[in-house]
């Protein structure tokens, strides 16, 4: 545990694999506050170390009654910190656990606070970019803050992260997040827009079971109607959700501002003059206590975002290796490897240029004289014969995934420099853990640059599969799992074949073309009186 000068720690809240958070005092004023402090071992990481000091300068340059307070930010005793608002009350997930679906009222009430604090943000040039039920906090007189602006970056100024990362919570993000695409205030309004959503129906517009899942939800689906889970939802509250989550930027509100314009026309038997009383409205769920979180929650909360935070460093860190040195050695040791396998590749026409220079060695001074035009002569005509073309590979990749070509691994995009290849055919595979592999034959051609541009979560398709009884699945060729499904596979777009096998049925082959988007689904029922094993079913 840090020592910091001025503040004394009463207790530990929770702890992630990147940070830990206290609530301690203010020795000098005598307040309750927040220290957020960087685990030690994460003060030889430079993203994370950058990405908590733009969470700090981010909190400065925001003052408003709906963003949580920054007092300070330092280091002492070889640790970081940031000291923040303490704010008694519970996170808009735990009260939408609670209450879901939220009233009309309430929801109202805590999304329009919310878009306030969002528009003063968006005006002095600070994305959030991590917008959910999580980092919104309600206080005991029913004040919504903002909190946690670590993923936060400037307008104006280059992200920490590099293009082509995701980042952001899946359930919530944009799909330009989603996509690795540039972000900017219509980002914020999308998660915004499906924060709101839950609040009243009390489901996620893009939920999944895995990261995969949310993504392609997001990128590929709409969200099921409100008025599937509510009739009590007017038709303008409706409209405005359903902009807020708009695919595309351009048809979404071009500024927080706008939707607050938006709220002001709705129905003044809905407005805000007309909602309950903050003390009526927000029933925490321990009035009494004098903690943020009572202990079970707290227990509960802290599991729940430690399982995360550890995906999440996974997920970082996985993009770029974390020792610089290991990183240094992973690159040279694949240029190494490329120069060995490529520009001196061991053939016939090599082996007889090196025993003819041997030769040229084991000749007497006399002889050699006599040879050697006849001998240079073959050595040219050799090297004209033995001459390797190469060219170049650009590789961009979203989100990130690590490059292998004809089965030698390159390194994570994105990557330093253009990979220098043998002119011709190669066979490029894209490894992301979180999607499914991607695989292609590339083509490059002599003293030319070829670009290839990828985004592995667009080029997904859905699959979906049911077998009557049962059947174990292979595609093309590689087994997959068993029905029943608990869930629709996720497939690179593409021609596949796909195998159903069940000892006391014959098997059944169909092959089927996937595109990007698409949702396919399969149904077959195993008869015995089927055709011979492997046979094409239509």
């Amino acid at each position: 545990m840090c020592n910091i000068p001025g503040y004394k720690i009463r207790e530990e809240l929770h702890r992630t694999g990147i940070h830990t958070v206290y609530k301690a005092i203010q020795i000098s004023l005598e307040r309750d506050v927040l220290l957020k402090v960087l685990q030690p071992n994460m003060l030889t990481e430079e993203d994370i170390k950058a990405r908590f000091r733009r969470e700090a300068h981010a909190y400065a340059k925001l003052k408003h009654k709906n963003i949580v307070n920054v007092y300070d930010y330092g280091s002492a005793d070889n640790c970081q910190y940031i000291v923040m608002e303490y704010i008694e009350g519970v996170s808009l997930k735990e009260f939408i656990e609670k209450e879901a679906p939220l009233s009309l009222k309430k929801a109202i009430s805590i999304f329009r606070q919310l878009i306030e604090g969002l528009d003063y943000a968006h005006k002095h040039g600070v994305l959030h970019r991590d917008i959910k039920p999580d980092n919104i906090l309600i206080s005991k007189d029913g004040t919504v803050k903002i909190a946690d602006f670590g993923l936060a970056t400037f307008m104006e100024a280059p992200s920490v992260t590099n293009q082509g990362d995701v980042l952001g919570t899946p359930a919530y993000m944009s799909p330009e997040q989603a996509t690795g695409e540039p972000v900017n205030q219509q980002s914020d309004i999308f998660s915004a827009g499906a924060t709101f959503y839950e609040m009243l129906t009390g489901q996620r517009p893009f939920g999944g079971d895995t990261f995969a899942q949310c993504v392609f939800k997001i990128i590929n689906q709409e969200p099921k109607p409100i008025r599937i889970y509510r009739t009590d939802i007017p038709a303008a509250i409706d409209e405005i959700i359903q902009k807020m989550l708009a695919k595309n930027p351009k048809e979404r509100f071009q500024t927080a501002h706008d939707v607050l314009i938006s709220l002001k026309k709705i129905d003044t038997e809905i407005s805000t003059s007309r909602l309950e009383s903050s003390s009526d409205t927000f029933k925490l769920a321990h009035k009494n206590s004098a903690h943020l979180f009572s202990y079970p929650q707290l227990i509960g909360i802290s599991l729940f975002i430690f399982v995360l935070s550890i995906a999440l460093v996974r997920f970082f860190t996985e993009s770029k290796p974390k020792n610089h040195f290991a990183s240094i050695a992973e690159r040279d040791s694949a240029k190494i490897a490329q120069v060995n396998s490529a520009e001196i590749p061991i053939t016939k026409e090599s082996k007889e240029l090196n025993a003819l220079s041997k030769k040229i060695i084991r000749q007497k001074p006399k002889k050699i004289s006599k040879t050697s035009a006849e001998i240079t002569n073959k050595l040219q005509i050799k090297r004209r014969n033995n001459v390797i073309n190469f060219g170049s590979l650009n590789i961009q990749c979203t989100p990130w995934a690590t490059v292998y070509v004809d089965g030698h691994k390159y390194g994570t995009t994105p990557l330093d420099t253009s990979l220098r290849l043998k002119e011709g055919k190669h066979l490029l595979k894209l490894v992301n853990p979180h999607l499914p592999v991607y695989e292609d034959t590339i083509v490059v051609h002599k003293n030319e640059v070829t670009h290839f541009k990828i985004s592995l979560l667009k080029n997904m398709g859905e699959l979906s599969i049911h077998v009557n009884p049962w059947a174990n699945i292979y595609i093309n060729d590689k087994y997959i799992d068993s029905t029943p499904l608990s869930k629709p596979l996720l497939l690179n777009s593409g021609h596949y074949k796909i195998r159903f096998e069940n000892p006391n049925f014959k098997t059944v082959i169909r092959e089927f073309d996937l595109k990007p988007g698409e949702q396919k689904e399969i149904n077959i029922s195993l008869n015995k009186s089927i055709g011979a094993s492997g046979e094409n079913m239509p």
